[in-house]
């Protein structure tokens, strides 16, 4: 298969995962996602935002981005979602805004199933994703299986590789970001 064709698969599945996530009601969070601001999640904990040419790259910098890293080899159809917002602690600050992410899956090496909500806080600069700063909100399941390797609630890092890229160079699947020399 070439990478092409790959691409090509892969937008398939993503479409198609997407579509059926909207469909869900996933108990009531639907109504509070933005389908506009959609980004998706690939290999070794990065993820892409579509819309505004911006690639974003975990560095393993504690335990959680490990396992989180660890959790990363899935399957295509393994999709996970999350929506943007403007702070909602200083609504006038347009640098900052608010993240939340749903992660939904199942840690391979151990069988373990997780789900919980990751909030996070976003600074952009000049329409520019500059840094995103981290924060927990962890539920009872997901308390259990990370046990003492979670973060302090509250606790904020910066723990992100930026690259600003062009529309037409956005990663859109798993081959495009494994072929991309990321600095």
């Amino acid at each position: 298969m070439t990478k092409s064709e790959y691409d090509s698969v892969a937008r398939q599945v993503m479409t198609k995962n997407y579509e059926t996530w909207l469909a869900k009601d996933h108990d009531g969070w639907r109504s509070t996602f933005h389908d506009d601001v959609t980004f998706i999640i690939e290999p070794e904990g990065a993820f892409t935002i579509p819309w505004c040419g911006v690639y974003v790259g975990f560095e393993t910098v504690n335990t959680f981005n490990a396992v989180m890293t660890a959790c990363m080899l899935w399957d295509l159809d393994k999709i996970y979602y999350g929506n943007f917002r403007p702070n909602s602690a200083d609504p006038e600050n347009n640098n900052l805004c608010e993240l939340d992410v749903n992660v939904i899956g199942i840690f391979a090496p151990t069988g373990n199933k997780f789900d919980f909500w990751m909030h996070y806080y976003v600074e952009a600069r000049d329409g520019v994703l500059y840094r995103l700063l981290k924060t927990f909100d962890i539920n009872d399941v997901s308390r259990q299986f990370w046990g003492s390797s979670q973060l302090p609630v509250g606790q904020a890092l910066d723990v992100l590789k930026i690259k600003k890229m062009s529309s037409k160079d956005v990663p859109l699947s798993i081959a495009s970001v494994l072929n991309t020399d990321w600095q």
